[in-house]
């Protein structure tokens, strides 16, 4: 996927959530970098505290953008607890079409939201998705392993040769050389620049579960 794609029949609501614990220094420089795109790119920031005890909480306080949604949790939830509470907030208040989540030491690279906003949209349910995973990079620009996106290999015959045949870990996670491609299919990503559909959440947070189509794009990514 190219960030020069046509642009989709119409606009996306994103919204961003982005949970934080105890690294004030990183979540300001996040929160900075995704007030940065405009409200047409990011409508909303969700941010969730999970019972900081480093100054976080008053820093919060001190924030005006009219985007910014703070919610403070009394007790730490883990990352889990703390996006499963933010995903929730961003559904009820914010009416997204999709959501963008993020660890507070994960920000998106300058014109990141503007390359997904660019992703065509599908009629076709054998083309169309609901689930994009961002490239990970740490900030010198290698690849951040714990966030390398990863394909099932008993569904998909190359990784499955390659992780017999001694690959280990490798054989089915994402090799280098895809973050040069054109984007491609996977089925299991982080929690970091992962952007979800608001229609998928709903199945989620309806107990139903859901099976999300991902894509990974290289043209749009975050840095670590």
């Amino acid at each position: 996927m190219s960030a020069q794609t046509d642009p989709s029949p119409s606009p996306r609501r994103l919204v961003a959530v982005v949970v934080t614990y105890n690294r004030l220094d990183k979540l300001k420089d996040t929160i900075a970098r995704l007030l940065q795109s405009s409200a047409a790119e990011l409508a909303a920031l969700v941010v969730v505290d999970n019972a900081s005890t480093d100054g976080t909480r008053d820093w919060l306080t001190t924030l005006q953008d009219p985007r910014l949604d703070i919610q403070v949790s009394e007790t730490n939830r883990g990352g889990a607890g703390g996006f499963e509470r933010g995903m929730r907030r961003a559904m009820e208040a914010h009416a997204p079409d999709w959501l963008v989540v993020m660890d507070d030491d994960g920000r998106p690279a300058p014109g990141a939201l503007a390359a997904f906003h660019a992703l065509p949209a599908h009629d076709d349910p054998a083309r169309a998705w609901d689930g994009v995973a961002a490239a990970v990079y740490f900030p010198t620009g290698g690849i951040c392993e714990m966030n390398r996106p990863s394909r099932n290999p008993f569904w998909h015959g190359r990784e499955f040769l390659r992780t017999l045949f001694g690959g280990g870990r490798s054989g089915f996670h994402v090799q280098p050389s895809d973050y040069e491609g054109q984007g491609m299919q996977i089925d299991v990503t982080s929690f970091v620049g992962f952007f979800i559909s608001a229609d998928a959440v709903r199945l989620h947070l309806g107990g139903c579960g859901a099976a999300h189509r991902l894509s990974r794009s290289r043209s749009f990514h975050l840095r670590r």
